[in-house]
């Protein structure tokens, strides 16, 4: 096994000058900025909103260099593990020996789960090592398997979903409620609009130039009118 002795040259004198051109800014409040983005598509604001907008919450230069350097100095770590475990895997006794006569610095070098099996902390599945990385992860093993007859029995009592879609613990073998098929109703026509409203912009209105139909087409989609 060669030794890198590339990988111990101070980092002062690895790292290039600055970020290059293709790092560029970000704007820091990024859920409103989509927001503005979005509305500005739709014709709500203007160019100059969108600009003000990014002159205030646009990164500064400082702090623009300041994360390419945090992000070069991660990529660089994220490589040497990858390295470090590859070397190990292939003579790991030489390798934790010269890891020990660099002290503190090799200390850095290695972990100790690379050769130690975790406990697990919580349920059935078995623990496995990634072959590239060297960390462990847990298959996910149910604690306890439910028949189909059980889990059906369960059903008609409400005992099952109980943790995310099913909270109230409904019975699930009934016909739904008047209340129900009113918000599923609801809930069709939504989805029916935003299609057919996509389908309005994409085809410019089905070539329709009058602004009163144009209207109804948009307002009532489900309407009789005659568009032509």
């Amino acid at each position: 096994m060669a030794f890198d002795f590339g990988k111990y040259v101070p980092n002062s004198f690895k790292y290039p000058k600055g970020p290059d051109a293709t790092f560029k800014r970000v704007n820091v409040n990024q859920v409103r900025y989509k927001e503005l983005l979005k509305e500005y598509e739709e014709g709500k604001v203007n160019k100059l909103r969108i600009e003000r907008f990014e002159q205030k919450w646009m990164e500064k230069e400082e702090d623009r260099e300041r994360r390419w350097e945090l992000q070069f100095k991660h990529n660089e770590l994220k490589d040497n593990l990858l390295k470090d475990f590859a070397h190990f895997k292939q003579n790991g006794k030489e390798f934790i020996k010269k890891c020990l006569d660099l002290g503190s610095k090799g200390m850095g070098m290695f972990s100790k789960w690379w050769m130690f099996k975790p406990k697990k902390s919580c349920g059935s599945g078995e623990l496995k090592q990634s072959p590239i990385t060297g960390k462990w992860h847990q298959d996910y093993k149910p604690n306890k398997s439910r028949k189909i007859r059980d889990w059906l029995k369960a059903a008609e009592n409400g005992e099952v979903f109980t943790n995310s879609l099913n909270k109230n613990r409904v019975k699930l073998n009934r016909l739904p409620t008047e209340e129900e098929y009113g918000i599923s109703d609801e809930a069709t026509l939504k989805r029916h609009t935003q299609k057919w409203r996509w389908f309005l912009k994409e085809t410019n209105y089905m070539g329709v130039s009058d602004p009163e139909k144009r209207r109804k087409m948009w307002e009532k989609p489900d309407s009789r009118v005659d568009y032509k």
